[in-house]
């Protein structure tokens, strides 16, 4: 092999070095960029599986949200309804029942049996009363807890 001097030695390997790492690196990058791109496409295909995943989640929680407030705002009107007619009809009732059998009891018109009977009656209507007030209580919890209200 051929001696090269000191600093001829030093320019002459820089200047094969630099063209040989230049070439490396060339096709290096290159390659690196081609998988790079294809990785990228491929994570940003991904990215909008992902994207339309959780939009389609989103819209399956807010159509069981909007299905839930639906059955319960029904439930209030439903239990609302039923407090309205006990307090138009069914409270009159429960205690004209209560009076009437009391006063045919004591009369003699009607036996125990039958004051058992009107006066369970009246427990029942007083005690669906209680059921429903029971029922629209829980219904605006749980429509506050839904609402965050």
């Amino acid at each position: 092999g051929r001696t090269f001097g000191r600093g001829e030695t030093r320019d002459r390997l820089g200047a094969v070095g630099a063209a040989e790492i230049a070439q490396y690196s060339h096709s290096t990058w290159s390659r690196i960029g081609e998988l790079s791109r294809g990785a990228g496409a491929k994570a940003v295909e991904a990215a909008g599986v992902h994207s339309q995943a959780a939009a389609a989640d989103y819209q399956n929680i807010m159509l069981g949200q909007r299905t839930a407030l639906a059955h319960l705002l029904h439930e209030q009107e439903k239990y609302e309804i039923l407090l309205n007619y006990y307090e138009q009809h069914g409270k009159s009732l429960a205690a004209e029942l209560l009076r009437s059998s009391t006063v045919q009891y004591k009369a003699g018109e009607a036996d125990y049996t039958e004051l058992a009977l009107q006066v369970q009656q009246a427990v029942d209507i007083e005690l669906s009363r209680l059921e429903n007030l029971y029922g629209l209580n829980l219904t605006i919890i749980e429509l506050r807890q839904l609402t965050g209200k």
